[in-house]
């Protein structure tokens, strides 16, 4: 899955992001970049400037802005209205 398909999922559905941290962690992250799912506080707020190369998406449990590199994500699952599409992005 690309960088642009993964943002393109981000921005009209939740999704749950398993992708590995810089320290060699796993991290599931539940997130969004949906108007709708994101608190209007946190919405008006200025994200962080980050890299370019890295998604910076509304992480719903920890309830604020958090990134990733898609490089390090290992399953991207997309939840629909009736159902999950799960990505594996590494072999």
């Amino acid at each position: 899955m690309t960088r642009d398909e993964m943002l393109a999922e981000l921005r009209s559905n939740v999704c749950d992001v398993i992708f590995t941290k810089k320290n060699g962690e796993e991290r599931t992250m539940h997130c969004t970049l949906m108007e709708s799912k994101i608190p209007k506080l946190e919405a008006a707020e200025t994200r962080r400037e980050t890299a370019s190369d890295r998604i910076v998406v509304y992480d719903l449990s920890k309830e604020g802005w958090r990134s990733f590199l898609p490089e390090t994500v290992e399953t991207f699952a997309v939840h629909k209205d009736t159902f999950v599409e799960v990505t594996t992005c590494k072999p």
